[in-house]
């Protein structure tokens, strides 16, 4: 929540910068490189921060002060106010899917999605690529002079949420069970792999079983509906079920259940911590924040008008289970977002027969 901010005292050949970056060595040597001084005259030192979440992977902040104190001659000490933030900012990448999915009486038979972001171009597959003999899954680019940058999960985040919202749709064409339709494709993927698999069927299969374990999945409960969701990123394996509530016409997230394949967990904590966190962030920007160009310029200027998830909003639990393995450990500050906001609207469709192809989910509910 903390607006950018750095500590710089640049004087005799030297600079001492103190503050919050992802990135401190690609900050070095941008100081180095625009000051003109040996890397090893500069010092990069790091408080704890207030979240990056990819933001701080940029190194403007700390730059802008290293200038600043270097023309003054002085330390200074530079922050940014919420405005300058909002207003000067590197957005999330804008992105666009198509898909067309072939069907019989009771298969699925074909798969194609082709996608469009800003900023760079989007890639990336869904799990049934392994199991389809007719799949496809383009991607491009589009350049646009808005000023780009990375959010939690960059590229699982989007894809997650169209793909998995979009198995659901097929998954009710089909009049299939979600959480069975995918294990049967898994099964084909695992038994007879069509091309090179880039995940491991059994993980994904063993992430399933567990959350439907977890969620007693199939076991309806009054004024309760369910969505389902999972995805490979980073390494790792997540499903997830979420629970919400129609309350005064709008939804109520009740609580989430998450299975994780992670490889070996060192802290419990520590790891239930993330994935609770990905998946109340990933809530978040599902359904609340937005940002509105308007004759170039940003709208929303402080939090007034740009809405975060508050604690209202956030689901009362979110039980989170591991599988037990001693394979290496894989990435977790991560995969415990990209399924939420396809699960959060595959609940939603099923309480309100509405589909929601578009974030924020807010403004079309």
């Amino acid at each position: 929540m903390e607006p950018l901010n750095f500590f710089a005292d640049v004087r005799n050949g030297e600079a001492i910068l103190f503050g919050p970056t992802q990135v401190p060595e690609n900050l070095r040597n941008q100081v180095a490189q625009e000051l003109g001084i040996p890397q090893s005259k500069v010092k990069v030192s790091m408080p704890r921060q207030g979240g990056g979440f990819g933001r701080k992977l940029m190194s403007d902040n700390g730059l802008e002060a290293a200038l600043i104190s270097a023309a003054a001659q002085s330390p200074v000490q530079v922050q940014w106010t919420r405005e300058d933030d909002m207003q000067n900012d590197f957005y999330r990448p804008a992105e666009m899917w198509r898909y067309k999915a072939a069907l019989s009486d009771d298969s699925l038979l074909s798969w194609h999605q082709s996608g469009i972001g800003i900023g760079r171009p989007v890639r990336g597959d869904s799990y049934v690529a392994g199991a389809l003999e007719n799949y496809r899954a383009d991607g491009q680019g589009y350049n646009s002079n808005t000023p780009t940058g990375w959010w939690r999960a960059p590229g699982a985040n989007t894809l997650a949420f169209v793909a998995e919202s979009f198995f659901d749709e097929v998954c009710v064409a089909l009049k299939k069970d979600q959480v069975e339709l995918r294990l049967q494709l898994l099964q084909k993927a695992k038994n007879n792999p069509i091309g090179k698999l880039g995940y491991d069927p059994d993980k994904y299969i063993g992430v399933i079983k567990k959350v439907a374990e977890m969620s007693s999945w199939g076991k309806k409960q009054e004024g309760v509906f369910r969505g389902f969701a999972t995805w490979f990123s980073f390494g790792s394996y997540a499903a997830q079920v979420l629970d919400l509530k129609m309350v005064n016409g709008k939804p109520q997230v009740v609580k989430v259940y998450c299975a994780v394949d992670c490889g070996r967990v060192i802290n419990l904590s520590g790891a239930e911590g993330q994935v609770q966190g990905g998946i109340v962030d990933g809530i978040g920007h599902a359904m609340f924040p937005k940002v509105t160009f308007v004759n170039g310029a940003v709208k929303e200027t402080n939090f007034n008008t740009y809405k975060f998830l508050r604690i209202k909003d956030a689901p009362l639990d979110v039980a989170v289970q591991f599988i037990d393995t001693d394979a290496a450990p894989t990435g977790l500050g991560e995969p415990g977002l990209p399924p939420v906001a396809a699960a959060l609207a595959n609940a939603i469709y099923a309480a309100t027969g509405k589909r929601i192809r578009q974030m924020p989910f807010a403004d079309f509910i």
